[in-house]
């Protein structure tokens, strides 16, 4: 995605009003949320995805490895730190 239409998306974005959003969208937001979190907590809790973390992470922040993992106390190079904290998976 460019920056032009990331901003242009923004913009669009804060033009909408709350209550101009229907009550059955807002219930299926809902459930989209949750079912992201829920599908999140298994990809971090999930066995192979432990020992991944064990493997690609150090319990130290160092040059190479910078990044804190959220919930945990370990440091991972950008490139895995993004994968695990954006959605969980590898």
């Amino acid at each position: 995605m460019s920056i032009k239409h990331f901003q242009e998306m923004i913009q669009m974005l804060l033009q909408i009003k709350w209550n101009s959003i229907s009550l059955n969208a807002l219930d299926r937001t809902k459930w989209v949320i949750f079912d992201t979190l829920a599908a999140t907590w298994n990809g971090l809790n999930n066995e192979e995805n432990k020992r991944l973390l064990q493997a690609r992470s150090h319990g130290q922040k160092e040059e190479h490895h910078s990044i804190p993992i959220i919930g945990t106390n370990r440091f991972a190079s950008p490139s895995n730190a993004a994968t695990r904290n954006s959605n969980g998976q590898q």
